[in-house]
């Protein structure tokens, strides 16, 4: 492909390498936050089962 067919009569790039870009820093933020987000999720799950201590026999309110 050369330089002409990349780009429009006013010399601007062409639309769809605009958003073919776009898509692409779109979806690297998405994998960003998933990989994120399943770091948060497993760091709960290890706190859920830490043990709990309790000073005193009876039912509290």
């Amino acid at each position: 492909m050369s330089d002409t067919e990349k780009t429009n009569n006013k010399g601007r790039p062409r639309t769809e390498i605009i958003i073919a870009i776009a898509a692409t820093v779109v979806s690297v933020y998405a994998m960003i936050t998933t990989v994120y987000q399943t770091y948060i999720i497993r760091q709960q799950q290890h706190a859920a089962v830490w043990p709990r201590l309790q000073l005193s026999h009876g039912y509290w309110v």
